[in-house]
């Protein structure tokens, strides 16, 4: 199974759009990224920003199970406990938490959602091709996404296991759309967080 988190950017207002900062306080036009991609997905999605990929997958079982449960699931549910708390804690530090968490991007733009879907798990999904998650949306991003897994846990039923990849430059805001095109005119995104140089004296 496979469960994605995605910001749905389809009812912003005409006049606004979605930006990213990159490291140095530089803005992007998030829609010119998408629109840009080759990947026919993304193109078909184009206010869809993939922020998290979750992969939960039960295994074929190696053997039949035993007559008697009762002796194994004690063993199964302490190591349960230990990979739920583990997603609980993983999962603030991850972009949606943060995202939804942050006062300003979302309780200021109620247009901006983060949803999410859940489809079966096929094989192309381990194809190497890029996608809507790794994406990037600015340039000079670098490695644009992370994973992390939480183990197999062997259970009557098979292996159990939990993998997330996610987004890792994550800062949006939602700008004006004509103050972001003049901007750009101007080259204020260039110059505003360029350090100056002492006066001569």
């Amino acid at each position: 199974m496979i469960i994605e988190t995605y910001i749905d950017i389809e009812e912003l207002e005409n006049n606004q759009s979605l930006v990213i900062l990159d490291d140095l306080g530089k803005r992007w036009d998030v829609l010119e990224a998408l629109s840009a991609s080759r990947d026919p997905l993304v193109r078909a999605r184009p206010h869809e920003v993939i922020l998290e990929r979750w992969r939960i997958e039960l295994g074929p079982s190696s053997s039949p199970p035993p007559p008697d449960l009762g002796t194994l699931l004690p063993t199964v549910y302490k190591k349960s406990i230990v990979l739920f708390r583990s997603l609980y804690t993983y999962a603030r530090f991850l972009p949606a938490w943060r995202i939804a968490k942050r006062s300003g991007t979302m309780r200021t733009n109620p247009a901006l959602k983060i949803k999410y879907r859940i489809r079966e798990a096929v094989p192309t999904d381990d194809s190497t091709e890029p996608d809507g998650l790794s994406l990037p949306l600015h340039a000079g991003s670098g490695k644009v996404t992370e994973s992390y897994s939480f183990g197999t846990i062997e259970s009557p039923a098979g292996p159990f296991s939990v993998q997330v990849t996610y987004r890792i430059s994550c800062d949006f805001r939602v700008d004006d759309s004509e103050a972001l095109l003049s901007s750009r005119f101007m080259g204020a995104d260039d110059d505003f967080f360029r350090p100056s140089l002492p006066a001569e004296e």
